[in-house]
């Protein structure tokens, strides 16, 4: 991540998605060059715990949590619903009922 000064802590999903996908397919994923800033706001959302790196505690409570959605098996579908007390829920295709997700 050479040369990157700035990433917006809510391209992680789509970002994230790219790199999940790399690493289904066997490649090892590994940042290097990455500055302070980013390496900061990215472990406190918990995006690089997911590549091996310490969640940093977010004393200002002004992170929104990466969380990773993965379908169970490859081609299931899901349907994600927003709830209207801004909660998400989850139901694979087979199921009849829904888990919290955040």
């Amino acid at each position: 991540m050479h040369g990157v000064n700035w990433f917006d802590a809510d391209m992680c999903a789509a970002f994230g998605a790219v790199l999940y996908s790399l690493g289904a397919k066997l490649n090892t994923i590994q940042f290097t060059n990455m500055s302070s800033q980013i390496e900061n706001i990215l472990a406190k959302n918990g995006f690089l715990g997911h590549f091996g790196y310490q969640q940093i505690s977010d004393n200002w409570g002004t992170t929104i949590p990466y969380r990773r959605l993965i379908a169970p098996f490859p081609g299931t579908a899901v349907n994600i619903e927003i709830n209207s007390n801004d909660t998400a829920s989850y139901k694979l295709a087979a199921e009849i009922t829904t888990e919290n997700i955040f």
